[in-house]
């Protein structure tokens, strides 16, 4: 028996429910392509695969698995190869080498003007149906897609957010962390309220408490995407910030003031980020709440993970971000989901319309040539500049 197969034995792996693992219900189109006695055939093979890949898919041999908030996504990228599978081939479970090399090339003609690197990570995903059978794979001339990949990443940045996007992140932070009082929903919006609250406290439904509740209405996390989008915080930034930096007595005037010794590039300079008044009346909102909340007492950070009550890093920040781009119209496959994607996003924004230096003074960066990165020739600014040349 291969490694892979013996951790994927069924004695070994709990009998997670989908609900627990973050995995929605399969979709109709598939349901709808199958026969009855297929269908039960692929939902008992999906079922298995998602524990597997939930308990220990990404290390097997260390019984490392992946996270709740990467299961959705990988399970709908398996339900997509697998749909295209039987419209090609008929149905299946034993998928092989030569499927995930076919969906590869079809996936290299069709998305032609996607990143090199997020088909990559699609793939990725797709291709734990073969480790799932203690095969190995990699991408078909692998060398050369990696050659592109880093061609991709040498000059500027490989993705970033637009105007558009940023202003739809901030609304999402808005609707997914508002949620009105239980007694004002009708059963069924309460239930999928529920469902969803439950997925953000990865906790099952039945397990919510009135303070699950009353916490979910919260400017914490629309505070942190409004700041984060007026100055463009590096996930360090975010879990260094602290409330002596807010300056919010005049919201037409608040800002950022970021002592040297505090910088996130090894204390090199004092700084002051100015804040739009959106940004600033949410973060006063937050600024009262925080101080309500027992587990903010006797510390300066602005804000902390609630799962855990550690200051955010890049994983977590991650998390969020996996929640907002689906709410905000933005297709997560398709694009990469890091917090600096806003940071990008800001910086591109200010340089091409305020120019270098401002966007120096409020991303917080000293080197010229690092601002150069984010100066683009965008498609806002071409237009501008052919009506007013």
């Amino acid at each position: 028996m291969a490694p892979s197969e013996k951790w994927a034995s069924e004695e070994s792996i709990p009998e997670y429910t989908l609900e627990e693992m973050n995995v929605a219900p399969l979709r109709e189109s598939i349901k709808n392509q199958l026969s009855r006695l297929e269908l039960e055939e692929y939902e008992s093979w999906r079922l298995e695969f998602a524990r597997w890949a939930f308990y220990c898919g990404k290390e097997p041999e260390d019984y490392e698995g992946f996270a709740l908030s990467s299961m959705k996504n990988i399970m709908s990228r398996v339900d997509t190869f697998a749909e295209e599978v039987f419209a090609r081939e008929g149905f299946t479970t034993e998928f092989t080498e030569e499927h995930v090399n076919g969906y590869w090339h079809l996936l290299r003609q069709q998305k032609r003007d996607c990143l090199i690197d997020s088909m990559r990570r699609l793939i990725n995903d797709v291709s734990l149906v073969l480790k799932h059978r203690g095969i190995s794979w990699k991408i078909p001339n692998s060398e050369k897609t990696y050659r592109k990949i880093s061609k991709e990443s040498g000059a500027g940045f490989p993705d970033w957010h637009t105007t558009r996007e940023l202003n739809g992140l901030r609304g999402a932070a808005l609707r997914l962390y508002s949620v009105p009082r239980q007694r004002e929903l009708t059963s069924e919006k309460r239930d999928r309220l529920a469902a969803r609250l439950a997925q953000q406290l990865e906790k099952p439904k039945y397990e919510l408490t009135d303070e699950d509740w009353e916490g979910a209405h919260s400017r914490k996390i629309p505070s942190l995407v409004y700041a984060s989008r007026d100055v463009g915080f590096r996930p360090v930034e975010v879990g260094n910030a602290k409330m002596s930096w807010l300056v919010l007595d005049d919201e037409t005037d608040a800002y950022f003031k970021i002592p040297k010794h505090e910088d996130a590039k090894a204390g090199k300079n004092y700084w002051r980020c100015f804040l739009s008044d959106e940004a600033a009346r949410l973060l006063k909102k937050w600024k009262k709440e925080r101080a309500t909340r027992p587990e903010y007492k006797g510390l300066e950070e602005i804000w902390l993970n609630g799962r855990n009550g550690n200051p955010y890093n890049s994983k977590s920040l991650r998390d969020i971000m996996l929640k907002l781009q689906p709410e905000a119209g933005i297709n997560p496959e398709h694009r990469e989901n890091g917090w600096y994607m806003i940071r990008r996003g800001v910086g591109t924004e200010i340089g091409n319309a305020e120019g270098i230096h401002a966007l120096k003074a409020q991303l917080r960066i000293k080197r010229t040539d690092t601002a150069l990165r984010y100066i683009r020739t965008d498609e806002p600014s071409i237009r501008r500049w052919l009506k007013e040349r």
